[in-house]
């Protein structure tokens, strides 16, 4: 037999055995993510169906039950998700994956009373608590996990509000299009970005919203523009104004924001537009946005019911007084009261029309100062 020709069989048979032998170690590799998946989606998941193919990890029909006392039945839902892992990095100490890519799914999100947001707690809090224990127990650190990409396809978000108003305030996203890159987890400290479009329903109509920008959740430093179309007043409206205020009837709002967020400080300068803003004459205490009613009405009878509010949000995220709630709704008061040329005397002189020992005016005057920081 001709030695070159054995030398080439017997190579080729190296070749085949390595082939083989990387092949059986990814699939037991990929065995063990199936397993590290299972585990962290925990106990309160369920679960249709797991695939395991040659390059992902499918799962069909997954769903997080909520706590108790959580708005909806489920935290998270999805018909199917798939997870594409980094092959060099199956066999070692970290956890790389390329790619996650969520479809079809129901996200339901939480803003508690005290301003706290939470995001399918099952999971998020679970790993928290879990991490803690680990680290009081012993000083070794979790798994460092690295997510090259995360999208949201034909999906929908639920986004209840606790702290603007009880029961909590519901908003929903549907068409949801969104991806967040360059995640390190637990230590979140890359800067990542992130792209989302939706549709915002209303009660008489759909509006959008399109949010795009780079964000870095350990330290918060981020820049992020939203832009808001035709959205329902109705839907939005705890964010405008006081609870005792007087309400709207119709209209449709337009914004535009862009927020930056350096060393805690956050300054975002927008532009707020109401169209065909109709309020409601019935209840309330006879402003709107802290101004007149009767002013705002006329103002916007002038205006063929539409105003322009150019605004900007500034503070500390590390000062406990200050809240953006608060913030945005003090800087849009002002803002729309110079627009409409009613100063803060002009609304003190006014309200004290209306209460004659000037104690509502002042109390505004005083709450709007504060806020504002003046």
């Amino acid at each position: 037999m001709n030695p070159g020709r054995n030398k080439l069989l017997i190579a080729g048979a190296v070749l085949a055995a390595l082939v083989i032998a990387l092949f059986a170690a990814y699939r037991l590799a990929l065995g063990e993510l199936r397993a590290r998946v299972i585990t962290a989606l925990g106990p309160d998941s369920e679960i249709g169906e797991i695939d395991l193919s040659f390059r992902a990890i499918r799962i069909s029909g997954l769903k997080l039950k909520a706590p108790a006392g959580w708005p909806a039945r489920y935290a998270l839902s999805a018909e199917q998700v798939v997870i594409v892992p980094d092959l060099s990095s199956l066999t070692g100490r970290s956890i790389n994956i390329a790619s996650i890519s969520v479809d079809r799914a129901y996200l339901a999100v939480l803003r508690d009373r005290n301003g706290k947001l939470r995001v399918v707690p099952g999971l998020t809090e679970r790993t928290k608590d879990m991490a803690a224990g680990k680290s009081a127990a012993t000083p070794s650190a979790p798994t460092p996990v690295r997510i090259g990409e995360i999208s949201l396809k034909n999906s929908s978000i639920a986004f209840f509000d606790a702290a603007v108003r009880s029961p909590p305030l519901a908003v929903t996203l549907s068409q949801v299009e969104a991806r967040i890159t360059a995640l390190r987890i637990p230590a979140l400290d890359e800067a990542s970005t992130m792209q989302l479009s939706a549709r915002v329903e209303g009660p008489s109509g759909n509006g959008s919203v399109d949010i795009d920008g780079t964000i870095a959740f350990a330290s918060r430093n981020s820049e992020i523009r939203t832009r808001i179309r035709n959205v329902d007043v109705v839907t939005l409206e705890p964010y405008l104004i006081r609870k005792a205020e007087t309400g709207v009837r119709r209209g449709t709002l337009d914004l535009d924001l862009t927020s930056r967020v350096v060393a805690q400080r956050i300054h975002a300068p927008g532009i707020l537009k109401l169209n065909n803003l109709e309020l409601r004459s019935e209840g309330g205490i006879g402003t709107f946005m802290g101004m007149p009613r009767d002013s705002v009405v006329g103002m916007l009878r002038e205006r063929d019911g539409s105003i322009s509010i150019p605004f900007t949000i500034e503070g500390s995220l590390n000062d406990p007084n200050f809240a953006l709630d608060g913030a945005f709704k003090a800087r849009v008061a002002l803002a729309a009261a110079a627009t409409l040329g009613i100063s803060l005397r002009d609304l003190a002189d006014a309200l004290k029309n209306r209460d004659k020992t000037g104690d509502q005016a002042g109390k505004v005057i005083d709450a709007l100062k504060g806020l504002l920081g003046r």
